[in-house]
């Protein structure tokens, strides 16, 4: 009997040895694929963004097209809507450019999910980037032209804020005048013209517009506010008719009882745009007091031909700074009662 039970046992312990659980496999944890959005056109000939069998963005859009060249971009994708047409000037004109009208295409902004980020349909847009903390180049700022007005955006926690705005349109100027405003382009300084009434005395295409008398308007070319160098002006009747081009600069001075004082300034072989007389020649660098007509009353004053800083029209004087070899400031003090005219 204790044998039976002996083999019994070594039966079953050999039998226990034998037996093996199934493996278990499991199963690989894939993904599933990202869906692809794609472009897709209407039998309206629309163009829209679909991802699968969802809508992202309706098809209203007479083309779509990816944001090129940078994916750090905040833009995905430029949306394009019916033709349009804009502005641009030309070199030429009495008034330094002609201003013509040309078609257009504008576009809408996209996000990743097919919404508009800005609901405005540029004419030109001209993202910039910024370092992070990290000395990552990320979105900083998005300039965005469109109807002659240029905003300025600022990329902020997702989002683009709206930091400067340059507004087309119309201002109040001395006697009665208007001045109008205009953007032409998306690196462009505002332009300036001006009105009288419904009348266009100057188009939108000057830099800088002083009105000193009533029939005297002085207009400038340029960027007139980086140097005395820089620039030229036109001085002009009250119709817009240029009475002389010979000078960069042209400023008046007048008093309460109707007199004024004048000078004009040409910056000679300093000229970024060098001025010339009625007989086609360069105008020397000098400074002259003039009438309203911009005529010259006597020799230049000061030879600008040196190196100028700037100059003022004061109480009493006409006061130039200038600076010697050295670079030491020089302060120039040229009384101006035997100039002023009545």
């Amino acid at each position: 009997m204790k044998k039976f039970l002996a083999i019994l046992l070594a039966l079953l312990m050999l039998c226990a040895c034998g037996v093996q659980e199934e493996p278990v496999v499991e199963e690989p944890n894939e993904e599933s694929p990202e869906i692809e959005t794609v472009i897709f056109k209407s039998e309206e000939g629309k163009f829209g963004l679909a991802r699968g069998e969802e809508i992202l963005a309706e098809p209203v859009y007479d083309s779509i097209e990816p944001a090129k060249g940078d994916d750090r971009a905040f833009y995905s994708y430029k949306a394009f809507v019916s033709d349009g047409t804009r502005f641009f000037l030309e070199e030429g004109g009495k008034h330094f450019y002609n201003v013509s009208e040309k078609a257009v295409e504008r576009f809408y902004l996209l996000d990743s999910e097919g919404k508009p980020i800005i609901d405005i349909a540029f004419e030109e847009v001209e993202p910039a980037f910024i370092i992070d903390e990290n000395g990552n180049e990320v979105p900083g700022y998005l300039r965005g032209l469109f109807d002659g007005n240029c905003n300025q955006y600022k990329y902020e926690n997702g989002e683009l804020v709206l930091t400067e705005e340059s507004k087309k349109g119309e201002t109040e100027a001395d006697f009665g005048y208007r001045i109008t405003q205009y953007v032409y382009g998306i690196r462009d300084f505002m332009k300036y013209g001006l009105k009288s009434g419904e009348k266009v005395i100057v188009e939108t295409v000057a830099d800088r517009i002083e009105i000193p008398f009533a029939d005297r308007i002085v207009i400038y070319h340029g960027p007139t506010w980086q140097s005395v160098i820089c620039g030229r002006c036109l001085l002009l009747d009250e119709e817009g008719n240029v009475i002389t081009d010979k000078f960069n600069r042209i400023k008046f001075k007048t008093f309460e009882d109707g007199s004024y004082v004048g000078i004009a300034y040409t910056a000679g072989s300093w000229a970024e745009e060098p001025t010339f007389d009625e007989n086609g020649e360069q105008m020397p660098g000098g400074i002259w007091f003039i009438d309203k007509d911009g005529k010259m009353l006597g020799e230049s004053v000061f030879d600008t031909e040196v190196l100028m800083g700037y100059y003022t029209l004061d109480d009493n004087c006409l006061t130039v700074y200038s600076y010697d070899d050295d670079g030491n400031e020089i302060i120039s003090e040229i009384p101006y009662d035997g100039y002023i005219i009545k």
